[in-house]
């Protein structure tokens, strides 16, 4: 009921008819209270938020019948205490309104605050974990120079290693020649 309800609505609760509903209608009602719904190809009626507190205080208190023209109690006149204590309790139900609207908004803006103090928790975690990883980065790169250098290192004497045993292994195969080729002379070649 944000925008108000129609004649047809108006009579379904009152559980009037919506000649009775139109009857109460009267011009500085209309004025005041009512609006036309054009969104609404019929062009409806929509009798607004303030104008349905007054209708219901009319049809709750009995005025089902169309008032006079001399009576205080006429929905849309300025006079009567009918009128009186329909806004009052109108206004009243719009102070509770705004309440209840003030409670949530408060309720809202506590959560954003946890969520705001989450967000700025998660910031921080993700600047931390970038300085490890970068920190992290670092001594993987020092670690892999040294593990290089070492390698190198090893390299090194692997390698002089591997060419002093080729090197053993030559002198063995020239001295293996060379015995093959004395035990291959016959032994009149000996004194030569």
């Amino acid at each position: 009921m944000e925008n108000g309800k129609t004649i047809k609505e108006l009579a379904e609760e009152f559980g009037v008819s919506k000649q009775a509903i139109r009857k109460q209608l009267t011009d500085d009602f209309r004025e005041n209270y009512v609006q036309t719904n054009t969104a609404n190809p019929s062009n409806q009626l929509v009798v607004t938020v303030a104008g349905y507190h007054i209708l219901k205080s009319h049809f709750i208190k009995g005025f089902d019948r169309k008032p006079s023209s001399n009576q205080n109690e006429k929905v849309g006149g300025n006079a009567g205490g009918n009128l009186v204590t329909t806004l009052e309790q109108y206004n009243s139900d719009l102070k509770s309104e705004i309440h209840s609207k003030n409670e949530q908004i408060k309720s809202l803006q506590e959560a954003l605050n946890y969520q705001q103090q989450l967000l700025d928790q998660q910031q921080q975690l993700n600047v931390d974990d970038k300085q490890l990883i970068q920190s992290l980065r670092q001594q993987l790169a020092l670690e892999n120079s040294e593990t290089e250098n070492a390698t190198t290192t090893e390299s090194t004497e692997e390698q002089a290693s591997k060419d002093q045993r080729i090197n053993e292994l030559e002198s063995q195969l020239q001295q293996e020649k060379e015995n093959k080729q004395l035990s291959t002379k016959k032994w009149w070649q000996f004194w030569k």
